[in-house]
């Protein structure tokens, strides 16, 4: 892996927007996709988010992360809404630190460009509903960077 470029591609955007779906072609030729979702997925139930759980998940996806750059796999693709840009800093600190380049890339569906909060309703599929979609829009901060992300910082609740 030496001598080749490795990337981690922040792939941000709603639920519904399609970023599972890009995620995928993302690592046609290699590499790994890290979603928080994946913590909520059981084989016997399917998906069961619980949000006290959230916390948790985060950092079991952060922790993956890791040992991604370890292992220098690359592209490492994070599926996350990465709604703000605190949310992003975990992933970008860490790439950063171990040399790789960060791209942050959004969904290119019409109904995501447009933020058409009603088929963004219809088309995810866990069940997010409008009033948390709503909430996500108007957080939303768009056109991140690398240097806004890692001078964010956590809000207080």
């Amino acid at each position: 892996m030496e001598g080749k470029p490795r990337s981690l591609i922040l792939l941000r955007g709603l639920p519904g927007s399609g970023k599972s779906t890009l995620a995928s072609q993302l690592v046609q030729g290699g590499g790994i996709v890290l979603s928080t979702d994946t913590y909520f997925e059981t084989p016997r139930h399917g998906y069961l988010f619980n949000s006290r759980l959230l916390p948790v998940a985060h950092g079991w996806t952060q922790d993956r992360a890791r040992q991604s750059v370890a292992l220098g796999i690359s592209p490492i693709v994070i599926d996350n809404t990465l709604v703000q840009a605190w949310e992003a800093k975990t992933y970008v600190q860490l790439a950063v630190d171990a040399g790789y380049s960060v791209q942050f890339v959004e969904p290119s569906t019409p109904w995501w460009v447009e933020r058409n909060l009603d088929e963004l309703a219809r088309r995810n599929t866990h069940g997010v509903g409008m009033e948390a979609l709503q909430r996500m829009s108007a957080k939303w901060e768009a056109s991140l960077t690398v240097d806004m992300v890692l001078a964010s910082q956590v809000p207080y609740v």
